[in-house]
């Protein structure tokens, strides 16, 4: 059982933990998170993904045209253009997201409509789609349910299944399991400190 004082050593800034630990409890041991190290990377790789259990949806408001090119440099190559998307954050969804995955064209909406969100950041038509198909929620017409805390952790818990991603926490290996939550390696220094405070947490 989590607790949720284990929680907060995990998300100090985390308001919900008591309604998130019911869930995780809940829906953890369908999905076999059930051993102190699959536990530790369970928790790591998503504190990190939503900012300490504190943000359930992907924030797209780049102000400053400068951090668009910086993050998004292919669809972002010149200030010209950057300036025209940056403070707009439906706009640089759809740019950014678009013609991927199931998503439709820049002007589908698609990119906005399925940016990231639940416990992994859930992206693109496609794997909403999927999401869908495989548990019944009904993500493709109401995917603003995955905000919300049961079903933000049931996506992580699916995606997390899906990519087999139990087997690379057994393994211990920190650099598997980061680039099959995030494609790559990006916040690796991150996810790895709270690794190590997950470990020590749950004992993995």
């Amino acid at each position: 059982m989590i607790t949720e004082q284990q929680l907060k050593q995990i998300a100090p800034n985390c308001k919900i933990g008591k309604e998130l630990v019911v869930v995780l409890n809940q829906l953890l041991p369908k999905y076999n998170i059930d051993t102190p190290l699959r536990l530790a990377h369970f928790f790591s790789q998503y504190a990190h993904e939503t900012m300490g259990f504190t943000k359930f949806v992907e924030n797209t408001n780049y102000t400053s045209p400068d951090r668009l090119m910086a993050v998004f440099s292919k669809y972002f190559p010149s200030k010209i253009i950057a300036a025209t998307y940056a403070g707009k954050p439906q706009a640089i969804a759809n740019r950014v997201y678009a013609n991927r995955f199931g998503n439709g064209c820049e002007q589908s909406g698609d990119g906005f409509k399925y940016r990231g969100r639940g416990f992994c950041h859930l992206t693109f038509k496609a794997n909403y789609y999927q999401f869908t198909l495989e548990t019944g929620v009904e993500a493709i017409r109401h995917p603003e349910l995955l905000e919300e805390p049961f079903y933000a952790v049931m996506s992580g818990c699916w995606y997390w299944n899906k990519r087999k991603i139990n087997a690379l926490a057994d393994a211990n290996d920190s650099v598997a399991v980061t680039r099959a939550i995030n494609g790559g390696t990006n916040g690796l220094v991150d996810r790895q400190k709270l690794l190590s405070i997950c470990q020590f947490v749950f004992g993995g």
